[in-house]
């Protein structure tokens, strides 16, 4: 049984994606730049806020780094705001890290969402005593793949790296828990799908929480 589960946060644990699209055209709309569609977000997200921003403006304007930064700048004052509008916890999420808790297992989130805004999401959406460890992007840790903060997690825990599992959406989540040396539980109801999970070697590919809770807890 690990001893430690640790999960990404957009697309795994709450689905985000309405409110991410809605601030970033948001932000674009008030510049004058097109939108973009809702769905399209979902191949957006992945790499922090800088890069969904990057990735939302029109090709020619992502090297501009004045019309970026303010891009950045306004949708991140109007996410920090309405993050939690139309977001929520996936079904069976929160009955997962109650079964996980009480069965002795610690439960941690590392996401690449600024930690302001992951912070935000995680008081709105889920109880005080779920988690032992949230760490957002900030200037402490390099991003995801990097497995800095994972490595960090998994020594403030107290367990070993055999010990751990990574729960994602993403390539990024698998080759996070690659990097890191520890084995990754993939979702395939979050934004990118079983397909992509499968290409990057996630140890398993679950459909409900409770496979979650089943695997992790055997």
């Amino acid at each position: 049984m690990y001893k430690l589960c640790v999960f990404d946060l957009d697309g795994t644990l709450v689905n985000t994606i309405a409110d991410i699209a809605y601030a970033c055209n948001y932000a674009l709309a008030l510049q004058g730049y097109p939108e973009c569609e809702e769905d399209s977000y979902r191949y957006k997200v992945g790499n922090g806020m800088r890069m969904i921003c990057k990735r939302a403006l029109p090709e020619e304007l992502r090297e501009n780094d004045e019309i970026l930064e303010n891009t950045i700048r306004i949708y991140n004052a109007y996410y920090c705001e309405h993050c939690c509008d139309r977001s929520k916890a996936y079904q069976g999420i929160p009955e997962m890290i109650r079964a996980l808790n009480a069965a002795g297992v610690k439960c941690a989130v590392i996401s690449n969402k600024p930690h302001p805004q992951t912070m935000i999401v995680m008081r709105t959406l889920f109880g005080e005593n779920d988690f032992a460890y949230i760490e957002g992007q900030s200037d402490r840790f390099a991003k995801k793949p990097a497995p800095d903060t994972l490595l960090d997690c998994i020594e403030k825990m107290g367990v070993t790296k055999e010990e751990t599992v990574y729960v994602g959406d993403s390539d990024v989540d698998a080759i996070f828990a690659h990097n890191a040396g520890v084995d990754c539980i993939g979702v395939a109801w979050g934004f990118r799908g079983r397909e992509e999970l499968e290409h990057a070697e996630a140890k398993i590919v679950v459909d409900t929480a409770q496979d979650i809770v089943d695997f992790v807890t055997k």
